[in-house]
């Protein structure tokens, strides 16, 4: 029986499919004959270079393979995306060198079709604070709808083109959100009790394997029970986020909470860094 997947796995999986496809917008753009669908092809090559980049940053992380998963079904996911990878090769197998501008657009369109396996929008969610690489899942429906942009600007924005490319995005947004709402507070955004517990596993292992400490911040709001009975609870939320945004500000995270009754956010970090961002905090 084959070992159970981790997440370096699957992660060496994603940065594969975008390496793929920065090397075929790059391809496009260098035999794009006019200059204005060259630099498109040129821009999105080097959108999908931050992509790569994330995922070549994640892939460093040293501990990465002691990460928990996060899918109840990794070797499925593992499956699908290598299936997706495969798919992406054979697409491209033919020569690339001779294709007209609408194919050009439609072998985009599948390429990124491939990227928006649900597990990659989790894998967004999850990775992001781990890394100091800017998260590509915060601009990718920009992404995607940069290709709709194209394909009016063009002339080639055909009904079914369109279908193609408003259905892509679509599914970005409703895979994002799914992922948001698996490990965020749907009130203050920050992580619920499935997310941090997920967050915090890394930093307990990695503290435990360099015989070093993590903090935990507990936070209550004073007399938010009285505040709230009085001005109601929609003031009482605006309370909790307000005080939210203060940590995020302050604190700048590395992983927070969301838990409890509501009026209990928590912050966790390594040892070393929390009495600094204590300190903001109370002032």
């Amino acid at each position: 029986m084959d070992p159970t997947p981790n997440l370096a796995d699957i992660v060496e999986v994603c940065l594969r499919l975008d390496q793929l496809s920065q090397k075929t917008y790059s391809q496009f753009s260098k035999q794009s004959e006019s200059p204005s669908l060259s630099q498109f092809w040129d821009h999105m090559a080097r959108e999908e270079s931050t992509h790569v980049a994330f995922w070549s940053s994640v892939s460093n992380l040293k501990e990465l393979e002691e990460l928990p998963l996060v899918f109840d079904e990794p070797t499925l996911v593992l499956e699908e995306l290598t299936k997706r990878e495969a798919d992406a090769k054979a697409l491209i197998a033919d020569s690339v060198e001779s294709l007209d501008t609408r194919t050009m657009f439609l072998v985009a369109l599948r390429l990124e079709f491939f990227l928006l396996h649900p597990a990659i929008g989790t894998l967004f969610e999850y990775l992001g604070s781990h890394t100091n690489i800017e998260n590509p899942g915060d601009a990718y429906d920009q992404h995607i709808h940069a290709f709709l942009k194209a394909l009016s600007k063009f002339g080639l924005l055909t009904p079914e083109l369109e279908l193609i490319g408003t259905s892509l995005e679509r599914l970005w947004t409703d895979n994002r959100k799914l992922a948001q709402l698996a490990t965020r507070d749907y009130l203050t955004g920050l992580l619920n009790r499935r997310g941090f517990k997920e967050m915090a596993y890394p930093l307990a292992t990695l503290a435990a394997r360099n015989l070093s400490l993590v903090s935990l911040l507990m936070i209550d709001i004073d007399h938010f029970k009285q505040f709230n009975d009085r001005f109601g609870n929609n003031t009482g939320d605006e309370v909790i986020c307000a005080v939210a945004d203060a940590m995020i500000s302050s604190l700048r995270h590395r992983i927070f909470c969301a838990g409890g009754v509501g009026k209990n956010l928590s912050y966790c970090c390594p040892q070393r860094k929390l009495r600094p961002r204590f300190r903001r905090l109370k002032n």
